[in-house]
């Protein structure tokens, strides 16, 4: 059936005129097309037409040198014919380019690419090798490539020249252009409009919408248009001149007439008044004088303020002052001046009646401390300490330096004759003028609390339970436990001897816990690691978030076909990988201290 409606369009084809209007319909030779049952789709019976546009996976592509085969991306090769009826996937921009006398074909919006024509069917068997027959929302059920893909081109529609017109689209607009099947859309992307005396966004229009400039105020005020011919225009403020009562901003300031005020006259007579009103130039006058009075002002216009009064006098030694009894533009008395600090020359200074009375004089410091009098008949006093001695343990400043039995270090720590390492003791000094460590009681003894009691350098060496192996790495201590508990009650054991149950923070401390603690049992060991608060954010026992992982193959699962909240991670053997290393799993728990499983545990200082 198929090969006879396609041996129809073929004949009525090659019956088309050669005048039709449509370059090349009537003079290409078409080959027939091969007895196809076109491509098997799921749920299809023969007849029926198929719409593969949403079950489709992936659109097909087909190469450009190669008409007769297009793939999707699943590795599918999709086969057309040599040729194809006219004027299937012919380029086109109207749908006069696909009118034969034989067929009505309209020209197909196939995207940014351009147009190409379809060509009308009532079931997938009227369509070619590689098509299915389509509903189109505009014309009907066509033709189309199977699975999306993109119409061949063929020899004769390059050699024929038919053209489609593309596009290029963004933001800024759409620009478009014509093209022939094997050549890529020759269409620039839009752009913003800049100023480059081209069309950029494609609106027809070159440099549009770029606006205008102005620039200056006053007289130096100028409008330009940011973009002339094509070439970006600067804005250039005229020159400003001298300001003039013209009603004009001639020095281009933003103000108009800013002329100074005139000043005219002195003291009371003084007169101001502004220089322009209205464009108008004005004239300044002073005003007369006046008989001076105390009040601060010159009011007889003399340029002196307040002259011409009585002068007193008053205080004693340094504070005495002569005043006018006119002061600051009000009536005044004399005051003393204020009294200053005594020194010594000859003068009374502090104004209490008595002539340099100053305190005596110290010098030196420590046991070379001496002390004479300030002043002597207007003539300071030279103070000499006394000669220093050799620095002894007794509280003193022997050797006037300003320290106490800085030699000795007293008072700082140190450790006596006690049984540790810790200085614990302060020295102090002896009666017989010696220092030495003052630290009572028999010291400190190591415990197991993730501390270095006894100041040995180590941390816990001794005093933890004996079923602990202590270890240390990278400056952390760790116990492996190897009695059983259940996850709570191993945290809790780690955190009442100031640990947390181990960290594991890089493949280099997961290979030396897992190695030691294998070294000890292959048993599984309780680590840290719990999604406890929340399930699948795994955080450690310190409540820090865990940002490296070493889960075991398809791990964690919280018990896999059997959920039961394994909400607790585990290291387990080696041998449990398959490959020869251990990885980590989830495991039960419980939500207290009655539940869970029970494994050996891991603690490790903070």
């Amino acid at each position: 059936m198929r090969t006879r409606n396609l041996a129809v369009l073929i004949v009525l084809a090659l019956a088309g005129c050669p005048d039709s209007g449509t370059p090349a319909l009537g003079g290409l030779d078409l080959s027939p097309l091969p007895d196809s049952p076109g491509l098997d789709l799921p749920g299809q019976d023969e007849g029926t037409p198929r719409d593969i546009s949403t079950d489709s996976p992936t659109p097909f592509e087909l190469p450009p040198q190669d008409p007769g085969v297009t793939r999707d991306d699943g590795g599918i090769d999709v086969v057309f014919p040599e040729d194809l009826p006219q004027p299937l996937c012919q380029p086109c921009r109207s749908d006069l380019d696909c009118r034969t006398d034989e067929v009505d074909a309209p020209c197909l919006d196939d995207g940014p690419d351009g147009r190409f024509c379809g060509l009308p069917c009532g079931a997938d068997t009227d369509c070619p090798e590689g098509f299915l027959c389509m509903r189109d929302d505009l014309h009907g059920r066509q033709c189309r490539p199977a699975g999306g893909a993109a119409c061949p081109c063929l020899p004769r529609f390059r050699s024929a020249g038919f053209l489609t017109e593309c596009y290029r689209e963004s933001e800024a607009g759409r620009c478009t252009a014509t093209r022939t099947c094997d050549q890529a859309c020759p269409a620039p992307v839009p752009a913003p409009e800049t100023c480059n005396g081209i069309d950029d966004d494609c609106n027809g229009q070159a440099d549009e919408g770029l606006g205008s400039t102005t620039c200056g105020v006053g007289v130096c005020e100028r409008t330009v248009q940011n973009c002339l011919a094509g070439v970006p225009q600067t804005c250039t403020p005229g020159t400003p001149g001298t300001e003039t009562c013209n009603l004009l901003d001639d020095d281009c300031d933003g103000q108009t007439d800013n002329i100074p005020d005139i000043v005219c006259g002195v003291g009371a007579c003084l007169r101001s008044v502004p220089a322009c009103i209205d464009g108008r130039p004005q004239a300044c006058y002073p005003l007369p004088p006046e008989p001076e009075v105390c009040n601060g002002i010159d009011d007889d216009c003399n340029g002196l303020v307040d002259d011409g009064f009585t002068l007193e006098t008053c205080g004693v030694g340094a504070c005495q002052r002569t005043v006018s009894q006119c002061q600051d533009g009000q009536p005044a008395h004399c005051v003393p001046g204020d009294p200053l600090p005594e020194v010594c020359n000859g003068i009374d200074d502090d104004c209490n009646g008595v002539t340099d009375d100053l305190p005596p004089v110290t010098c030196g410091v420590g046991e070379c401390m001496v002390t004479v009098p300030a002043c002597l008949d207007g003539m300071p006093q030279a103070c000499v300490p006394k000669d220093p001695r050799p620095e002894v343990c007794n509280g003193k400043d022997d050797d006037c330096n300003g320290r106490t039995d800085e030699d000795f270090g007293v008072g700082s720590l140190c450790d006596g004759p006690d049984g540790d390492l810790c200085a614990d003791g302060r020295i102090v000094c002896g009666s017989n003028g010696e220092a030495f460590c003052n630290e009572p009681g028999p010291g400190r003894t190591e415990a197991c609390n993730g501390k270095d009691d006894n100041c040995d350098g180590q941390v816990d060496e001794t005093g933890c339970p004996q079923g602990c192996t202590r270890k240390t790495w990278q400056g952390h201590v760790y116990l492996f436990c190897a009695s059983k508990a259940r996850w709570a009650v191993a945290r809790d054991t780690c955190s009442g001897w100031n640990y947390h149950l181990v960290k594991i923070e890089t493949e280099a401390e997961n290979t030396f816990v897992t190695d030691t603690a294998y070294s000890i049992s292959t048993e599984p060991w309780w680590i840290g690691l719990n999604d406890l608060q929340r399930e699948g954010t795994w955080v450690w026992s310190d409540n820090t978030a865990a940002t490296w992982f070493h889960w075991g193959p398809d791990q964690p699962n919280n018990g896999g076909i059997w959920p039961n909240n394994q909400d607790c991670v585990l290291v387990l053997e080696p041998a449990w990988g398959r490959d020869g290393r251990s990885y980590w799993n989830d495991a039960d728990c419980g939500t207290d201290g009655n539940r869970g499983d029970m494994y050996r545990f891991i603690c490790e200082t903070p």
